[in-house]
């Protein structure tokens, strides 16, 4: 984040902001990944990957960030043919497609 706040307009930052994102949406933050990438928005607004981005992961604006209160193993039952499914929280459908991590629009 020291990048980010010394030369918020680099491309160290810019990267700074794509492994920060990357975290937030491992762990569950939701809420912070969508004030990180605001702010990466707002710093690169003439960044082509902006739209695709913003259409990829808009889902997730005004989703809380998670909290883990008790591990268990789970099943996530999918198509014979695809190991892709659908993420949804509260009923609210994010994205059609999610695959270990990575996020289609669709």
């Amino acid at each position: 984040m020291s990048v980010i706040r010394s030369a918020p307009h680099s491309e160290e930052a810019y990267e700074a902001y794509e492994w920060v994102s990357h975290l937030y949406f491992y762990r569950g933050q939701y809420r912070s990944l969508m004030a990180i990438m605001e702010q990466r928005w707002a710093a690169f607004p003439n960044k082509k990957e902006r739209l695709q981005e913003q259409q990829t992961i808009g889902g997730f604006r005004g989703v809380p960030n998670q909290i883990l209160e008790h591990a268990e193993p789970s099943r996530v039952p999918h198509g014979s043919e695809s190991i892709f499914i659908p993420l949804s929280i509260r009923g609210n459908l994010l994205c059609r497609k999610f695959w270990f991590g990575f996020v289609e629009a669709g």
